[in-house]
């Protein structure tokens, strides 16, 4: 493993010290050219395996702030080619990784092989007088960050804060200072020792080390201001966009949840979403439909099954008429959150329901952003209730709250509708987005015994049960 790690360190120095057939320039004439006036550079790693991650940081942070003093390093050519191509974004090849192509999370022996490569770039660049901001691309500046960074004369870094005192090493400004220098040095010699430690365990590793010298100086980054995941989204209780909106953020970390599925899924549900592949949100021949859970029933257990139901019940109806379903918002059900509507990752695992259903579902924000076209938000269906023994138990339980003038569609069996029904109701809509007000008890069967035991199949591989930060 050390020779394996020497030999990379080697390969490294020539990587970053001569061109390459991947860039017509070496990395340090890259920051050279790219770095503002004052010797800033912003640098981020990046591979095809988070190459939509990257390009919506680019979208979403970089170019609404015109921060131009950015460095993409890949560890592939195929990223840094689409990147300059769709984007005209500066972007260095660093090396063929053959991981590149591979999702990998947060402890993976994967992950700390790509981390570890970070480590290296900050340090050849500081050590040649840069101040380096690197930034995670799993991110979103809600304000220009180099504007509102206090580390001046007389600081050697400043770092984004994880919940108690764990430094995180995804978003770091650091400054040329002797200390700063040898802090990733440090970091660099900890790689070599423990390689199977990740960039952020070497960067507080060291840090203990170096704050042990009283010359270090560092900033520790305000929480109101430049948030993690578990600050930003859970403890400030933020489900979906405009949720307790806030004046200070500058900076949201979108960590502190398990899967790249999960991440995008977060941002789709805050408006930070702004990749549209494959007219995701711009196709205009797509249809829709939405629904609600209105109803919280006699326990939360009671809740989660009914509208464990309707969501299934919508899946279905949206097989049968080939309309993507608009997700609901659902009922958390917790003792804090009793009042607050949950998005689907508190109670499902994204990465196996983006696996079963893919693009047959869109968040709860969807119809919200800035990318789809007005001819679907503009074509919507009147609303309609579909009435079976079973939704009028549902709605039974709880009359008082639930008022709404809506068009119903009464099913012959007490059971619900099947697909026959479904399609007599509503094969000729031809609005863009079709409405119910709740789906309690709207279906019960496919007329095809073959194509319900597949449906069946597909739901018990989708709705796989997990926590909100997506453990299982």
């Amino acid at each position: 493993m050390l020779l394996a790690f020497a030999v990379w360190c080697i390969f490294c120095e020539t990587l970053f010290r001569r061109q390459t057939p991947a860039n017509d320039e070496t990395f340090l004439q890259a920051v050279r050219r790219l770095a503002s006036p004052n010797g800033d550079i912003v640098l981020a790693y990046v591979d095809s395996a988070y190459l939509d991650m990257a390009e919506n940081f680019f979208k979403t942070s970089l170019k609404p702030h015109r921060i131009r003093n950015v460095l993409f390093v890949a560890s592939d050519r195929r990223c840094c080619r689409k990147l300059r191509q769709r984007h005209g974004v500066a972007c260095y090849v660093l090396c063929e990784d053959t991981q590149a192509s591979e999702h990998t999370t947060y402890g993976e022996s994967g992950f700390i092989s790509k981390m570890n490569y970070r480590t290296d770039v900050i340090l050849e660049a500081i050590e040649h007088g840069y101040t380096v901001l690197h930034t995670d691309t799993d991110m979103v500046y809600v304000k220009n960050p180099l504007k509102h960074i206090n580390c001046s004369r007389g600081c050697d870094l400043a770092i984004l804060v994880e919940r108690g005192m764990t430094h995180n090493a995804g978003f770091v400004y650091v400054r040329p200072t002797e200390r700063g220098i040898s802090l990733y040095r440090q970091m660099r010699n900890l790689s070599i020792v423990e390689p199977t430690m990740d960039d952020q365990n070497q960067l507080n590793k060291a840090i203990i080390r170096m704050k042990k010298s009283r010359l270090f100086n560092y900033v520790r980054l305000p929480n109101s201001s430049f948030s993690s995941g578990i600050v930003y989204f859970e403890e400030g209780e933020r489900m979906f966009a405009n949720d307790n909106p806030s004046s200070d953020i500058v900076v949201i970390h979108n960590n502190w949840i398990v899967s790249k599925e999960a991440k995008i899924y977060r941002f789709k549900e805050h408006l930070m979403w702004l990749v549209d592949e494959n007219g995701y949100y711009s196709k205009l021949s797509a249809k829709y439909l939405t629904y609600d859970n209105p109803l919280e029933f006699k326990n939360r257990t009671s809740t989660l099954a009914e509208e464990r139901l309707a969501l299934r019940n919508a899946f279905a109806i949206g097989q049968i008429l080939r309309r993507v379903v608009i997700l609901p918002s659902f009922h958390c059900g917790e003792n804090e959150r009793n009042n607050m509507h949950c998005a689907l990752n508190s109670f499902y695992r994204i990465y196996d329901f983006d696996a079963a259903f893919g693009r047959r579902y869109r968040e709860h924000m969807f119809l919200h952003n800035q990318m789809v076209p007005k001819a679907i938000t503009r074509s919507l269906s009147d609303i309609f209730r579909i009435v079976s023994s079973a939704s009028k138990k549902a709605i039974r339980r709880d009359p008082n709250k639930y008022r709404q003038k809506v068009q119903q569609l009464h099913a012959k069996s007490a059971a619900g509708p099947t697909s026959v029904e479904i399609k007599q109701w509503f094969g000729k809509s031809t609005e863009a987005v079709l409405r119910f007000d709740h789906l309690y008890g709207a279906f019960h069967a496919f007329a095809s015994e073959s194509e319900q035991a597949a449906f069946d199949n597909l739901i018990q591989r989708g709705f796989v049960d997990a926590t909100y930060r997506q453990k299982p």
